[in-house]
Order: C-alpha cells, then structure tokens, then sequence
C-alpha cells in the first residue's frame, strides 16, 4: 500500500474518534467480551467463545476414552 494511502486511511479511521470532556470516545459502539460472542443476528459478532468450545472439545475426548478403547490414545492414557 502506498504511503499516500495509508495517511488516508489513518486519517479516515482518526475521523470518526472525538474527545468530549478530556475522555477519548469512539465513533463506534464498544461491546463487553461476551456479547461480542453472541451470534450476528442477535447482535454480537459471532467470536466463538474459547472457554466453552474448549470445554466442548474436552468433553468430546472423554467420551471417545469411554466408547472407543480401541484408539491408540486410549491405550497409552490406559497403561500410564
């Protein structure tokens, strides 16, 4: 990107932020975390929550240790 274009887009983006009363405002609005997980339509940006997809993830091993004793992860966590 040339260096003319990115002025521009700094200068662009300095736009829309605006001081009122010595706090530093954004032109757009800020969400807290875990609405930013919430789905686009209900209003967040669709981040996928890491705690409980990380959670989800560890609960799918377990039961695959349960139900499927045939895996080669199954036999090593077994004879540990």
């Amino acid at each position: 990107m040339a260096p003319e274009k990115v002025l521009e887009e700094i200068q662009s983006m300095m736009s829309h932020v605006w001081w009122s009363g010595g706090e530093k405002k954004m032109g757009w609005n800020m969400l807290p975390w875990d609405r930013l997980c919430y789905s686009k339509g209900m209003g967040g940006l669709g981040i996928r929550d890491l705690r409980l997809f990380n959670v989800a993830l560890l609960g799918r091993q377990v039961w695959r240790l349960i139900n499927c004793r045939d895996t080669l992860c199954y036999k090593v966590l077994s004879a540990k």
